[in-house]
Formats: structure tokens, sequence, C-alpha cells
């Protein structure tokens, strides 16, 4: 499929998703329906294919989060190849740990089973030594055994998908969650997830409806 047809089928994927892509270009932050979209200038990189739309879900481990990031899951896995989807935890300071937890179970390729999990741990009073190990509790529920949780939690490659996180929180001046970037121009944060997932449809059309006027 050509890139303009691809354009046009996704931006019509996503308004029978529930997008009207009614919002005009504009640049500097508005807010509709208790969601703020603001221009992100310049522009930066997400890593999605140019004849892809990139969405950045920022999210903490609070029921917001948790309901947003189930209906992102769900409404980019009907768009097909159209969306390339990133979910990047974001440190609220509450409990830094499940984020880091969150990235293990990226490494290891758990995320699906153990994310659940995270979110029911988001409440927690635990802390420290409880929490490690209650954490090491639900990656052994998911077939990781203690060593294999242990050497990824001190691993290279968690300690730079924790660092690549907060570098991406950085770039896009993300200062609590949930919120979203499309294609590394466009930054959206509601104070719940309700709004923001009918803005971040809305948005997605816009997008892949002017790439495909421009082509």
């Amino acid at each position: 499929m050509s890139r303009i047809r691809f354009l046009a089928a996704l931006a019509a994927v996503v308004v029978a998703a529930g997008g009207l892509a009614s919002w005009a270009a504009t640049g500097v932050a508005r807010a509709d329906n208790a969601v703020t979209v603001q221009r992100i200038v310049p522009a930066q990189p997400t890593g999605a294919p140019p004849d892809r739309v990139g969405v950045l879900v920022f999210f903490d481990f609070t029921p917001a989060s948790e309901r947003l990031l189930r209906e992102v899951r769900q409404w980019a896995a009907g768009a097909g190849d159209g969306i390339v989807l990133d979910m990047e935890p974001v440190d609220s300071g509450k409990h830094p740990e499940l984020a880091r937890g969150f990235v293990v179970a990226r490494t290891l390729g758990v995320t699906a089973t153990v994310l659940p999990g995270l979110f029911q741990l988001g409440d927690s009073p635990l802390k420290d030594k409880q929490l490690h190990q209650a954490l090491a509790s639900l990656f052994q529920d998911a077939g990781i055994n203690g060593l294999e949780f242990n050497a990824a939690w001190k691993s290279n490659a968690t300690r730079s998908g924790v660092m690549h996180a907060q570098s991406l929180a950085e770039r896009f001046d993300i200062a609590a969650a949930p919120a979203v970037v499309v294609n590394g121009v466009w930054r959206l944060t509601a104070a719940g997830p309700a709004g923001l997932m009918g803005a971040l449809q809305n948005k997605v059309a816009q997008v892949a409806a002017s790439e495909t006027e421009n082509q």
C-alpha cells in the first residue's frame, strides 16, 4: 500500500474508532473537554517510521493511567500497523520501584502478564525490601524465578531502559502522568483518562488526514 493510501486508511480507522478529526492545527496550548493540547516546538523524534503515526504514552501506576493504557492498547491493536505505540513509565515519586519493575518486565518479555500486578501495587503501603519481595513474587507468578528477576533488576538493559524513560519524559516536558505525545509534535495532558483517549483519537486522525493532504 502506498503511503498516501495508508494514511488515508488510518484516518478512516481512527475516525471510525471515535476520533472526529475536527481540531484546527493551531500551535499554542488549548483545552478541549479538560484536555490540554500543546504543540511541541521544535518537534522531537519518537522513533516511529515516517509512514506511521507514533504514539508515546507516559504513565504512572494510578487507576487513571491503568484505564488509559488498557484503552490505548485496544485501540492501537485495532489500527493494525498504522500506530507505533510506545509506553514509558513515569516515576511519580511514590513507588519508583514500580517504574523499574515495568522496565524489567519489558526486558524479560512478560509485560502483559506482569503489568496488572504492578498497577495493583500502585496503592500498596509496602516499601523497600517488602515491595521488592512483592515484585519478585509477581514475576515468579509470570514464570520468572528469583535469580532471573534479580539479575534483570540489576542489569545494564534495565538501567538503560529506566534512563531512556526518564530522558523521554524530559525531552517532551512531561511533568505528570498520564500524558500522550503524538508524532513528537503534540503533547496531550488531562486530569483523567476519559477525555484524553478521545483527544488522542482525534489528534491521530487529524495528523493522518493532514499527512494525506500534503502528499
